[in-house]
C-alpha cells in the first residue's frame, strides 16, 4: 500500500522530525566499496502488508541506482496504531 510523506511522519510521530534525515542518510548501496553507506532520494513509500513495516523504495544519490530502505515500525507500540488508523482509512 503506497502511503504519502505526511503519513509517513505521521507513522513516526515526533520522531520523524527528529530522526528522518538520520534514516534516509543511513541507507546501503554496493556502489561505495569502502562504507556502502548513501542516502535515499526520489523514494516512494509503501507499507507492508504482513509485518506493517515502512518501505523505501528510492535512488542511491551516489550512483542513481534503486535501492531500498526497511522501517521496522510495525512491532514499535505507537507506529503500529498509527498504521492501523491509516489502513483503516483506505477502507
Amino acid at each position: 500500500m503506497k502511503i504519502s510523506y505526511e503519513q509517513l511522519k505521521y507513522i513516526h510521530g515526533g520522531d520523524w522530525e527528529k530522526y528522518g534525515k538520520l534514516i534516509l542518510s543511513n541507507c546501503f548501496c554496493f556502489c561505495d566499496a569502502e562504507n556502502k553507506k548513501t542516502t535515499i532520494v526520489d523514494f516512494d513509500i509503501f507499507l507492508d502488508d504482513k509485518l506493517n513495516d515502512v518501505l523505501l523504495k528510492g535512488k542511491c544519490v551516489k550512483c542513481g541506482k534503486n535501492i531500498n530502505r526497511r522501517l521496522e515500525t510495525g512491532e514499535a507500540e505507537g507506529c503500529a496504531e498509527r498504521i492501523r488508523e491509516i489502513k483503516n482509512s483506505f477502507r
